[in-house]
């Protein structure tokens, strides 16, 4: 941590005002928006400018709170704009944005809070612009269930409302707001099944236990994603900063939240609520294929990837999807495996009914067949901003917690891909193979999960590679039909 007032130079930006971000600003004016960037003093407004994206807050630009954090103005808002929800939603059609933030003033003067005005708005972006998600940055609401309900009921792919600190210093740096009301406004997004976040800011004299106490909080809460920035006083009337914390004490509370189970940590000095939150959500089609031959699979796969890189190459939107499906029997051989792992001879393949072929995944030998979910996500990566091992690492994340839902515990075993059953025995169970392909950051193949599978179709080949591990399968659970994250 670094006790001296001074900014250090991990927190000195530039804000570049190039022509994307100067069609943002246009087009922002033109509407007679506001825009959290600019009220907020974000440090980050130049680099979401300079893409094209921005976090309009509605509202007004008058919040009827005096959080001490804050640089919006306090007083006697205006009364509400009835134009704003379709301002916004045409701004945000105009500017062509695939991801769009949300968030507003507190409207403590209006009988209902201003949640019916969010309502409107959430619904007239999304009439107007289909393919696009969106995560709003609610308030509290006062903690009245009714009114954070009309917001889930709009049906937004994220809800965020953030703690903004640790417990002990809510009251004194917050305005109304409490840390149990903003812990109850959580609980109620995360069993709405819509994606739960929250956020906090660091350098206001907290501690290490406390900010873990947070995170465990939020999490038993049922947040899935979380922020974690450094303070910066945005005014002298604004609450001093306590300290400056370090890039790599951010970097180290990122792994931790991450090991707690959040899906996705953002976690660094410049961070802000709305920082990358386009990659928190994902739109994304999902067929369902059932029972297909891999070939006629394998060609689609191919079809779908050399279109989403022909949208991308023309900076258009990459439809991402997600097929599903199960094969006939056939066993696939990665172009890294081993012919010696498939233990039967073709002859003898004819005889089971199977096929073998060599496939442009990574990974050795496994096989397919009824009973078994094959997933093949067909998606942008880049987008999303995470490479490759991260993929692999989520898809085994997926898996885990979709198979907890049903009673089985999955785990990951060291130095190998997949979802296993009892990785710290000698007897080790595979219950999902991964193996996959990455072309311009789009993806194709995927994980194939035994559900009611024959499992002896296993003991012809040593799967992916494996001489002294089995297969796990045969459990008596459905898994969803849509695996949307």
């Amino acid at each position: 941590m670094e006790n001296s007032r001074r900014k250090p130079e991990w927190l000195k930006i530039k804000l570049p005002m190039g022509q994307l971000s100067a069609e943002v600003l246009n087009t922002v004016r033109g509407h007679h928006l506001n825009t959290i960037c600019t009220s907020g003093k974000c440090p980050n407004q130049g680099e979401c400018w300079g893409c094209g994206t921005a976090t309009f807050m509605i509202g007004g630009n008058i919040c009827t709170r005096a959080c001490k954090f804050c640089n919006v103005t306090t007083g006697k808002p205006f009364p509400l704009d009835p134009h704003e929800p379709e301002h916004v939603a045409q701004s945000v059609k105009l500017l062509k944005l695939r991801h769009v933030v949300i968030t507003s003033v507190d409207r403590d003067d209006v009988e209902d809070l201003g949640a019916g005005h969010w309502v409107k708005v959430i619904r007239a972006v999304k009439r107007e612009n289909p393919g696009a998600t969106m995560e709003v940055l609610i308030p509290d609401f006062q903690g009245r269930e009714e009114l954070v309900q009309q917001v889930i009921e709009a049906r937004p792919e994220v809800i965020s409302h953030n703690l903004e600190t640790v417990r002990r210093l809510s009251d004194r740096v917050r305005s109304r707001a409490t840390y149990e009301v903003s812990l109850k406004v959580i609980v109620q997004i995360a069993r709405s099944g819509i994606v739960a976040k929250s956020g906090i800011m660091l350098g206001l004299g907290e501690t290490r236990e406390e900010i873990l106490g947070t995170m465990d909080d939020l999490r038993a809460a049922g947040c899935q994603v979380m922020t974690i920035g450094q303070y910066l006083q945005p005014t002298a009337k604004n609450i001093e900063v306590k300290e400056y914390i370090r890039p790599e004490v951010f970097e180290e509370y990122k792994n931790i939240g991450l090991a707690k189970g959040f899906r996705f940590v953002e976690s660094g000095p410049l961070v802000r609520s709305s920082y990358h939150a386009e990659r928190h959500t994902m739109k994304i089609q999902v067929v369902d294929l059932g029972i297909r031959g891999y070939r006629e699979v394998w060609e689609m796969q191919e079809k779908y990837l050399e279109e989403a890189k022909r949208l991308k190459q023309k900076h258009e939107p990459v439809q991402n999807t997600l097929l599903l499906v199960e094969h006939h029997p056939v066993y696939t051989l990665g172009k890294s495996g081993n012919e010696a792992n498939m233990l039967i001879s073709s002859l003898q393949l004819r005889a089971k009914h199977a096929d073998f072929i060599k496939v442009d995944r990574g990974g050795d030998i496994t096989f397919h067949g009824p009973g078994q979910l094959v997933v093949y996500p067909v998606v942008d990566l880049e987008e999303s901003g995470i490479g490759i091992k991260e993929y692999v690492d989520r898809l085994e994340e997926v898996v885990i917690r979709t198979i907890a839902e049903y009673g089985i515990r999955g785990e990951r075993l060291a130095g190998a891909t997949g979802v296993w059953l009892e990785p710290g025995l000698p007897e080790a169970r595979k219950i999902c193979a991964i193996g996959v392909k990455c072309s311009r950051y789009i993806t194709m193949h995927g994980f194939a999960l035994n559900v009611n599978t024959d499992l002896t179709y296993f003991n012809y080949i040593h799967p992916c590679g494996f001489t002294d591990k089995g297969t796990g399968g045969n459990q008596t659970f459905e898994v969803p039909n849509t695996l949307s994250r």
